[in-house]
């Protein structure tokens, strides 16, 4: 479905033209909620993850939206919120992997798109967004005494990974355990 040409590690192409449009371009959505259900359903196959980086909401809440567009989230990178340099490696990656959606009379459209991904579209490589990794509510309620209790971050990592199939990070361990210490103690 993909693929992999590398003559350096920094120097990664992945194309993914034909999977964006034999399950995208040439299927119609008359509602928003049938593109969105296409978009997951790409984005679980072909191990990539889009985020909205431009919109604009409609009153009518079957169409939802005049035009999306969409960045690989590799390529989207935040606003910087002060001056402060940042001491962990980001994700961002500069992937120019984007496309735009728009509303038009038969429904949403695909009005222009670019599917070379310049990071590797895996499993594990989806890892590195923290996105894929965050636990549900309902995840943390069931896993809270796990995360709390056990001593050992590896533990709690594979404890995750059994029951939900996420795999988090020692320092998402540490921030979850966090959190919830200071819910259970009252202060959040």
């Amino acid at each position: 479905m993909s693929s992999h040409s590398a003559s350096s590690s920094s120097d990664i192409s992945v194309d993914l033209t034909d999977a964006f449009r034999s399950m995208i371009l040439n299927k119609r959505f008359v509602l928003w909620d049938d593109f969105e259900s296409a978009l997951k359903e790409f984005q679980k196959t072909t191990y990539t993850r889009y985020i909205h980086t431009e919109s604009r909401l409609l009153k009518d809440v079957r169409f939802r939206y005049l035009f999306v567009s969409f960045n690989c989230t590799f390529g989207h990178k935040r606003k910087s919120e002060g001056l402060k340099v940042r001491q962990k490696s980001s994700k961002f990656r500069n992937c120019q992997s984007k496309f735009r959606v728009r509303l038009e009379e038969q429904g949403y459209v695909i009005k222009s798109y670019k599917m070379i991904h310049n990071h590797p579209c895996s499993s594990s490589w989806m890892v590195c967004d923290p996105w894929t990794r965050r636990l549900s509510s309902e995840e943390k309620e069931n896993l809270k005494p796990v995360i709390l209790h056990c001593e050992s971050a590896d533990e709690v990592i594979e404890s995750i990974k059994e029951r939900t199939g996420k795999q988090v990070t020692a320092a998402d361990v540490k921030a979850m355990k966090a959190t919830l210490s200071t819910a259970s103690n009252g202060y959040a």
